[in-house]
């Protein structure tokens, strides 16, 4: 018996994804318990402040040199990853060079340029697990990496 090819793309592609793993940036991802994430920064001679809380989120800086990493927890889950320019070495890069960077290096299939009111221009893709890599600009033109939680972990379910 002949399956479609249709259905044994869908197969594949679904038994690729049910396996993905989260977006890792400095061994660092969304699937890991907070005290993994501050385990593996610490080892990496970061120093982390005490935690502090604003409007219902909880934020964790860590410093090594020039290098920031935050973490910002909500109903004691771990909801975003933010990592400045010299974890990187992309100080000096543009927003459209440091997206291109991610891809060529096979952090992210692909990410989209949008527009908000809040950032100005973005990039932004979605993992295969389901989680969000964003790519932004501060005010003085820095660029900063964001793992955002996203959906990970659930697929979408049209039954």
């Amino acid at each position: 018996m002949k399956l479609p090819a249709a259905l044994v793309f869908t197969v594949c592609v679904y038994s690729i994804s049910a396996h993905a793993a989260p977006i890792a940036l400095k061994g660092l991802d969304l699937s890991m318990p907070k005290a993994s994430l501050l385990e593996k920064v610490k080892s990496g001679n970061y120093k982390c402040t005490a935690p502090t809380e604003m409007m219902g989120v909880t934020t964790t800086s860590c410093k090594n040199d020039k290098s920031a990493i935050s973490f910002y927890e909500k109903g004691g889950q771990v909801t975003r990853i933010s990592f400045n320019c010299e974890n990187f070495n992309i100080c000096s890069y543009s927003l459209k060079e440091a997206a291109q960077s991610l891809i060529n290096n096979g952090v992210i299939r692909s990410l989209k340029s949008q527009h908000n009111d809040l950032d100005g221009w973005l990039y932004r893709g979605r993992g295969e697990s389901g989680d969000i890599l964003e790519v932004t600009q501060d005010p003085w033109g820095r660029v900063h990496l964001d793992i955002g939680r996203g959906n990970l972990g659930s697929k979408p379910s049209f039954k």
